[in-house]
């Protein structure tokens, strides 16, 4: 992983979180150098929302 391709992720993701947000994209037309990330996020994503699930039932 080089630096570009760093620097092209954070504006990917900067630009991803304010739009969820609804605040206007910082850099335009930004995309995801790393395709396979999208996947491993999302199955991230889901783990710890089952995690945090789990624990507020058990209560």
């Amino acid at each position: 992983m080089g630096g570009a391709m760093m620097e092209k992720h954070l504006h990917f993701i900067a630009d991803h979180r304010k739009a969820q947000l609804g605040l206007p994209e910082q850099f335009p037309g930004a995309e995801n150098p790393f395709p396979a990330c999208r996947k491993w996020r999302a199955v991230s994503i889901n783990k710890k929302i089952a995690r945090s699930l789990l624990s507020i039932v058990r209560c």
